[in-house]
């Protein structure tokens, strides 16, 4: 069979070059990309319009492809994050994330990467910080960290503990929004290791009269996955009964284990063994 002659066509970005060699019955030819790449082609492919490039083409399309989809997927215009309503998109500014031009309420124009926006570590552009640092001087205190984390899991769905929070109905009190008034309600932290808990209403919201500071074993007691016992007309966590009773945990555990009733359990007095005399 007669080899077509495909010196000096062009296919794609593909330029023949001359005829490079036969393979099982099929033409090979040496191309050269537009890159500068060479590469060895076959007839068919080349006709066919199946090779139209050393490879370049397809990257370059696959990498289109890939900041289009990003672009879709992550396109913030129109968003709002905090006080900042998001533009457009701008270049990066620097490093390797995106960057966004919003305009802050307060009408001040400036540029915030997303990893700031979507995480709500840049919800102005300063004038928030700069408003409650003037108001109580605490911005940089731990309460007022305290009254953020408390606003963040309650408010901001992109919080890791929304679920537990927000997510099931717990709510902050309107009085609140004032740190001020958060402030004078809750009172300074007692010490070290306490922390901010939502009693006598676990279930409830963060408000006045359903807070106070509580140790590690105060929060213990007062967790939602925490079983009650009742006795005497009074309800305890199991482990709050056994603290009364005295009883080793390890000792009552067993007993409810082989079927004792809890008050047998706690009240029953271990027996002494008796010493071994020779």
């Amino acid at each position: 069979m007669a080899r077509r002659k495909l010196e000096g066509k062009v296919f794609g970005r593909l330029t023949v070059l001359r005829f490079s060699h036969c393979y099982k019955d099929g033409g090979f030819w040496l191309c050269r990309c537009e890159c500068g790449t060479m590469k060895t082609v076959g007839t068919y492919p080349l006709w066919a319009g199946l090779t139209r490039s050393c490879g370049c083409l397809q990257k370059e399309v696959a990498a289109q492809t890939f900041r289009e989809r990003a672009t879709q997927l992550y396109d913030l215009t129109g968003q709002r994050f905090g006080r900042l309503m998001v533009l457009h998109r701008i270049p990066s500014v620097r490093g390797t994330h995106t960057w966004w031009e919003c305009r802050c309420d307060c009408g001040t124009l400036t540029q915030v990467a997303s990893d700031k926006l979507t995480s709500e570590n840049t919800r102005s552009c300063g004038c928030l910080q700069s408003e409650v640092r003037t108001k109580h001087g605490q911005s940089s205190s731990h309460l007022y960290g305290v009254w953020c984390a408390m606003w963040e899991r309650c408010t901001n769905p992109r919080n890791k503990r929304w679920t537990d929070y927000g997510g099931r109905g717990i709510v902050v009190a309107a009085a609140w929004e004032d740190f001020e008034q958060f402030a004078k309600d809750v009172g300074p932290k007692p010490g070290p290791g306490y922390s901010l808990d939502r009693f006598p209403d676990k279930d409830g919201p963060y408000a006045p009269g359903n807070v106070r500071w509580a140790t590690p074993s105060e929060q213990q007691f007062n967790r939602r996955n925490n079983h009650y016992y009742t006795l005497d007309g009074q309800r305890k966590t199991i482990m709050q009964w056994i603290r009364e009773s005295g009883q080793k945990p390890s000792t009552v555990f067993y007993r409810l284990k082989k079927g004792w009733d809890l008050a047998r359990a706690l009240l029953t007095p271990v027996r002494q063994t008796k010493p071994s005399t020779d």
